[in-house]
């Protein structure tokens, strides 16, 4: 994320910070324009982070969610797209809104 939204160079690499230049991100400083639609964020394989760090996941999920409700306030569309190759990952609720699945691509469940 650091680079591909061209965070600055004293980005500290941990949650805190992430959440410090989402928030630069929401307002312009960097890494989007005012003159773009809007950021898109896509994580891919997001069950292999989930899995390798469980907290770090759901904190970050949690951050850009906070980040992008800040950004809409002035008219800065954001929106994170993640995709799983697991049907069993979980997270709590992300700004107090469920993760649901596509219900496309929602796993398959049994019927007794």
């Amino acid at each position: 994320m650091a680079t591909a939204l061209d965070f600055p160079d004293y980005y500290g690499s941990n949650l805190a910070a992430l959440n410090d230049c989402m928030n630069d991100v929401a307002y312009y400083e960097y890494g989007t324009s005012p003159e773009a639609t809007g950021l898109v964020l896509v994580f891919i394989g997001y069950d292999k982070f989930a899995a390798h760090c469980a907290h770090a996941a759901q904190r970050t999920l949690d951050i850009v969610e906070d980040n992008a409700r800040s950004a809409i306030l002035i008219g800065h569309r954001m929106l994170c797209l993640v995709q799983s190759d697991s049907p069993d990952i979980h997270f709590a609720p992300v700004g107090a809104t469920p993760v649901l699945w596509n219900d496309a691509e929602a796993p398959l469940t049994s019927v007794p």
